[in-house]
């Protein structure tokens, strides 16, 4: 069975995080939900203070969360890693909180850790505007909150649930990543959080909002598309944002009427995975 290969994701400088920090924001997950992360303008940013007895502090051996699913893809930690991590917490009185910092939107996104910073994406919640914030890890101070894009008629989206920030950013060295599905897709600085390069004109309805996260393989950033109108998986160049390869889903979808029309405008097409990366062979995954 092929192994998944997070060679790019190890020790390079820049990442390397004091591993008291992913406690830190790897409880913070758990505070809003076990799978995702919410935030929103009322509540912000919360960071529990890890039991440990020491400030943050960079290690050179440190882990970081360079993705949604973190360094082994799977969105785990050694159980060593986890020891001291706080089991109780109070927001009103303070308890292991180490500071909280109020964030601009809503967003389903969930932070990546990098160079003792965190990174997450929020949107307003009609989705005309859409932020990407940098936080300083130790101290809670805002280093970066850019209103990246704003959008004229955002697509509804037509449920409670979903945000227009729901996709997470990518994280290397000299670079993060940051997605918003149809509505864009931008390489920023690092350190001065200004953009590289951006795309646009990758477009899809999402019916529902944007959900799936892009991901490195090599020097690809791969995107999934899987709107009512078009389902396909895109590769770009991670430095240029040019176009690498485009790949249309052949699935047959069993959805269509007596007339020939999908099902609900192909409400049954849309989906939210994210890629996984294979290697030897080659080979990228999407459920």
């Amino acid at each position: 069975m092929p192994q998944l290969d997070n060679s790019h994701y190890r020790n390079p400088p820049w990442l390397s995080t004091d591993l008291n920090l992913v406690k830190l924001v790897s409880a913070t997950l758990l505070v809003r939900s076990p799978a995702r992360y919410a935030i929103s303008s009322a509540t912000g940013l919360l960071i529990l203070i890890g039991l440990m007895g020491s400030p943050l502090s960079m290690a050179e051996d440190g882990l970081s969360w360079p993705d949604k699913s973190g360094p082994t893809f799977d969105g785990r930690v050694a159980a060593s890693d986890a020891d001291g991590l706080p089991v109780t917490w109070n927001e009103a009185s303070g308890e292991n909180i180490a500071w909280k910092v109020p964030i601009k939107g809503t967003g389903h996104s969930t932070p990546v850790i990098g160079g003792g910073r965190i990174w997450l994406t929020s949107a307003t919640g009609e989705g005309t505007k859409q932020y990407v914030t940098c936080i300083e890890a130790a101290s809670g101070d805002v280093l970066h909150q850019r209103l990246i894009w704003e959008n004229i008629s955002p697509e509804p989206l037509g449920n409670q649930i979903n945000t227009y920030a729901s996709p997470s950013c990518v994280l290397e060295s000299d670079a993060v990543y940051v997605h918003f599905g149809t509505y864009g897709t931008a390489r920023l600085d690092p350190h001065t959080g200004k953009t590289i390069w951006s795309r646009r004109d990758i477009n899809v309805r999402h019916f529902r909002g944007p959900g799936s996260s892009p991901i490195l393989g090599g020097e690809l950033l791969i995107l999934t598309f899987d709107g009512i109108d078009q389902q396909f998986l895109i590769a770009l160049n991670k430095n240029t944002g040019d176009t690498v390869w485009k790949t249309n889903r052949s699935t047959d979808y069993h959805d269509l009427d007596e007339n020939g029309n999908p099902f609900r405008d192909g409400d049954k097409r849309q989906a939210y995975g994210t890629p996984s990366w294979a290697q030897e062979p080659v080979l990228v995954m999407t459920c």
